[in-house]
């Protein structure tokens, strides 16, 4: 799964949203249907998930006690890539990209960008209020912000752990969790990270290592650098046997992000 964690990027600050959304709360759920109603703005998610996290009790995915209902409104963009009838809902993350930041303007309003990795693809949404209810019983706000303060602190690296990371990064980058480095690089603020993402594309590096990196230098990168990311998504998408293995929309939307954030690079 290519969901990377933008760690720049807003979310809102509701129980709803910190507690279902921040929290992968519904990764082992199936969406049953997305309506999506352009007049109102709005787009509503029905999902079932096989167990009540609170209380630890399993059900079936026909037990409407696990059935939940989540509401997106002031809805600005919508589009999705799956091919599954009733996908299975992975992981969401909240994004930071250069679609955001033009919807955003148009609307002149305060909108947050929602990617919903899927079992086969994705959902991207741009939204301003988020709500949630159960089909049968009431929702619950226990553990909010539980794991968003375990994120940070299992990302967080002190000044002489992220030198170390550095210098490892600058020795060798053949090693198969250089794109893990380059995560905790990125969310431990360190910016300057345009080298090492060029040394890892070009090198003999790990496939998913050459995806994090292509998608980071999108972030750190100039427009200097879109030839070399249009040059790696133009050679997986024409490719018959792909070099990342199975055909990936995720991944390519990661690609398309980073394209399109350095062709706006000011």
């Amino acid at each position: 799964m290519y969901n990377y964690y933008d760690f720049d990027a807003d979310f809102p600050q509701q129980k709803a949203a910190q507690k279902f959304l921040l929290s992968d709360y519904f990764h082992d759920s199936v969406i049953r249907s997305v309506e999506l109603n352009n007049d109102k703005r709005d787009l509503v998610i029905q999902l079932q998930c096989c167990r009540d996290w609170e209380n630890d009790r399993r059900a079936t995915f026909d037990d409407l006690r696990y059935t939940y209902i989540l509401h997106f409104t002031g809805v600005y963009g919508f589009r999705s890539v799956t091919e599954s009838r009733t996908p299975e809902y992975i992981n969401g993350r909240f994004k930071q990209t250069e679609w955001l930041n033009e919807q955003q303007q148009r609307a002149k309003r305060k909108l947050y960008h929602f990617r919903i990795g899927l079992s086969d693809g994705f959902i991207d949404l741009l939204f301003c209020s988020f709500s949630i209810r159960k089909a049968v019983g009431r929702i619950s706000y226990k553990g909010i912000g539980e794991l968003d303060a375990f994120h940070k602190e299992w990302y967080h690296r002190s000044a002489e752990q992220v030198s170390g990371i550095i210098s490892k990064l600058q020795a060798d980058v053949s090693d198969s969790v250089c794109d893990l480095n380059l995560e905790l690089l990125y969310a431990n603020g360190v910016k300057d990270l345009r080298s090492i993402c060029h040394t890892i594309i070009t090198g003999k590096t790990s496939p998913d290592a050459k995806a994090y990196a292509a998608w980071l230098l999108g972030k750190c990168g100039t427009r200097e650098d879109l030839q070399l990311i249009w040059d790696l998504y133009r050679t997986e998408t024409e490719r018959k046997e792909y070099e990342f293995g199975s055909d990936d929309p995720m991944k390519y939307r990661n690609l398309l992000d980073a394209l399109e954030n350095l062709n706006h690079y000011e």
